[in-house]
């Protein structure tokens, strides 16, 4: 069922964060694990699009990075499907997810 799914890490600061940086930085969480960046604009039209909230600040000579802390599942369409909130359960996350994708699958899904 793995393969079903896609796991993707969108980088919303791609001025401080460079590709290689990035590509070093998922390297820590999955083999499978896709890093996405792009320009100011891109990702702000992206996070426009799935509602996320981020700002970047300068405080003290640092970056400093708000932005909404949730973990979507997003359909083969590029809709949202579901979504978890920050310090969801590996087990609750897991069977949400194999329940979307079996729901998927039955629906003539990907």
């Amino acid at each position: 069922m793995a393969d079903k799914v896609r796991p993707l890490f969108v980088n919303i600061d791609s001025e401080g964060a460079p590709v290689a940086e990035l590509a070093e930085y998922i390297s820590y969480f999955h083999p499978r694990l896709v890093g996405l960046t792009g320009t100011v604009e891109q990702v702000r039209a992206a996070a426009a699009a799935y509602r996320v909230y981020y700002n970047i600040a300068v405080v003290d000579g640092q970056r400093v990075i708000s932005y909404t802390g949730y973990i979507f599942l997003i359909g083969p369409d590029g809709g949202v499907l579901t979504y978890f909130v920050h310090g969801a359960e590996p087990d609750e996350m897991a069977g949400a997810i194999e329940a979307t994708v079996t729901q998927q699958a039955a629906a003539g899904g990907h």
